[in-house]
């Protein structure tokens, strides 16, 4: 088994048991955990997938991931201890080509609209998710 490979199987699996783990608490359809960047966040960033209290970005060459754990708000709950706590570990494929090339797969039948901030050119609309996504000649 090639090192690619074997980095493609270690992400498979990390992935599957964040996803699997998770799957009752992931914001949004689990089935398609992969939504695009149309311009609505970072120019770095290709695809996001958010599960309870993680992002993952993934880039071109690079991923990373973004902990979270906040405190509850909801329905004017209020702890006492209101302290937002986070981690961001960021992994780059070493010796990877820069322009790497993504492609997807299961388009969702649904879309997300995006109108952060009063930037009207980042506002993004008919944003879809994927159930796959794909690095392609990574090295």
């Amino acid at each position: 088994m090639n090192c690619a490979m074997k980095i493609n199987l270690v992400i498979l699996l990390f992935f599957a048991s964040i996803m699997s783990s998770n799957a009752h608490e992931t914001k949004g359809n689990n089935s398609f955990p992969f939504t695009e960047n149309k311009g609505q966040w970072h120019e770095n960033v290709r695809y996001i997938a958010e599960v309870e209290g993680a992002t993952i970005f993934f880039e071109r060459n690079a991923f990373h991931y973004q902990f979270i754990s906040k405190p509850n708000f909801h329905l004017g709950n209020k702890p006492e201890d209101t302290t937002v706590r986070g981690h961001v570990f960021k992994a780059r494929f070493l010796n990877s080509k820069e322009a790497v090339e993504t492609t997807t797969a299961g388009e969702s039948d649904f879309y997300y609209n995006y109108y952060l901030g009063n930037d009207p050119s980042r506002w993004q609309s008919e944003v879809r998710s994927y159930s796959k996504i794909e690095y392609h000649e990574l090295y």
